[in-house]
């Protein structure tokens, strides 16, 4: 493991961390308002979803925490989980597009804005997920550090 970690794979690493850290954290709010719920007397719905939301977050911010730990120390499996959670991500979003495009009640400009968003959001999971699989450097650097 005496090699340098490329830039890209530093800056992967740390994107990933970004976006598991709020995950992470809303996880632990719905966990703690879910647990509230028991001793407030209240009536409101979405507290009944909040630990069951509130585990399953916690769960993907960790694995996502995990993977970007991973990839900062060249392990291949996080090299491969980091891809399928881009493909993952790029479902999702293309998801949010067909919402936003075909059952938005709003027309105009707000419609349009949610599709660029979209179409934004999908580069960033593609432009990483093409990288990491295709990449010579990207994979020469994962097997030399198995």
């Amino acid at each position: 493991m005496g090699k340098e970690i490329p830039v890209e794979i530093k800056i992967i690493s740390i994107l990933t961390w970004i976006f598991a850290i709020p995950l992470t954290f809303i996880g632990l709010i719905s966990l703690v308002l879910g647990i509230r719920k028991y001793f407030v007397d209240t009536n409101i719905m979405i507290w009944n979803y909040s630990i069951p939301f509130g585990i399953i977050y916690l769960i993907i911010g960790s694995l996502i925490i995990f993977t970007g730990k991973g990839l900062w120390k060249g392990k291949n499996w996080a090299r491969i989980t980091e891809v399928i959670f881009s493909i993952l991500l790029i479902i999702c979003l293309l998801l949010l597009f067909n919402l936003s495009f075909f059952l938005n009640p709003f027309r105009g400009d707000f419609n349009y804005i949610l599709i660029i968003l979209s179409l934004l959001l999908i580069i960033v999971p593609l432009f990483i997920g093409i990288y990491l699989l295709f990449d010579q450097k990207v994979k020469k650097y994962f097997i030399d550090n198995v």
